[in-house]
C-alpha cells in the first residue's frame, strides 16, 4: 500500500495525465478546483474511476468539478482508511 506522500503524487500524476496537463500539475496547489483545469462531469466520472483502481479504494461520493484538490486528498484518505477495515 502506497504512503500518503506517495498516495499524493499518485494522485498529482493521474490529474495530470487524464487532464494532459503536460506536467503542469506541479503547479497545482490545494485549493484549485478541478473545473479551474478543464475538467468537466463527464471528466470527474472517469477521472474518478482512474483514482480508484490506481489506489484500489472505493471513494463514497460522485466528484464534483468544483472539488479542490485538498478536498479530493481528503476523500482519498478517508476511502483509503475505509479499505484497511
Amino acid at each position: 500500500m502506497p504512503t500518503e506522500d506517495r498516495v499524493t503524487s499518485i494522485l498529482l500524476w493521474i490529474i495530470d495525465d487524464f487532464l494532459e496537463l503536460n506536467g503542469r500539475h506541479k503547479q497545482l496547489k490545494a485549493d484549485h478546483e478541478l473545473g479551474e483545469l478543464g475538467a468537466d462531469s463527464f471528466d470527474m466520472v472517469e477521472l474518478q474511476a482512474r483514482i480508484e483502481e490506481a489506489l484500489q479504494i472505493l471513494i463514497e461520493e460522485q466528484l464534483r468539478v468544483d472539488i479542490t484538490f485538498s478536498q479530493l486528498l481528503t476523500l482519498v484518505r478517508k476511502a483509503r482508511a475505509n479499505a484497511h477495515h
